[in-house]
């Protein structure tokens, strides 16, 4: 695995550019935010696969086993991070069906076009393949929960996480720049 400090790293600037491009009047959607990072980290997943899909438009739904595989490892990842910080989150009472306050403001195209290139820089700066950067995104996801988690019912969050993780990474995502592909 990758240097785990260069992952931790990696993991807080990704919050960090979360916070900042969504902050909307000194205010940042927590809904939104969680979102971002698990779709983001999905995608990212969903690029390791290294499908042949130059023909697929982006946001067609894209069914495989590794994705069916993969993206409950990324959702682990985040309930261990909340463990270890004393916040049990029982999987079975996740949230799936999101209340309206806490829906995300944005689609997952319009979130990775708007957030996909930072992103991108941020796991490439830190040397961080596409699982790794899959990662660093559920990590920054972590951090979003456990950050939140006094004003949002972490339940509403994980299912948010859930459902962006698998939508990130059972989704075509918009094509990255030739020269962000790592």
């Amino acid at each position: 695995m990758e240097n785990k400090t260069e992952m931790d790293a990696a993991s807080k600037e990704v919050y960090t550019l979360l916070v900042s491009k969504l902050q909307k009047d000194a205010s940042v959607h927590i809904g939104t935010l969680v979102s971002a990072a698990a779709r983001l980290a999905g995608a990212s997943l969903y690029r390791s696969f290294n499908f042949k899909d130059d023909k697929l438009a982006p946001g067609m739904i894209v069914l495989s086993e590794e994705a069916n595989q993969e993206w409950p490892k990324l959702m682990h990842m985040v309930l261990a991070t909340l463990k270890a910080n004393r916040l049990e989150v029982d999987q079975t009472k996740f949230v799936m069906e999101t209340p309206e306050q806490h829906t995300p403001h944005k689609t997952i195209l319009e979130m990775q076009a708007e957030l996909q290139g930072p992103f991108d820089q941020i796991v490439r700066k830190h040397g961080l393949d596409y699982r790794h950067g899959a990662i660093a995104g559920a990590n920054a996801c972590a951090l979003a929960i456990l950050k939140s988690r006094l004003l949002v019912d972490p339940q509403i969050t994980c299912g948010l996480a859930a459902l962006g993780f698998v939508e990130g990474c059972k989704t075509s995502p918009l094509p990255l720049d030739q020269d962000q592909a790592n």
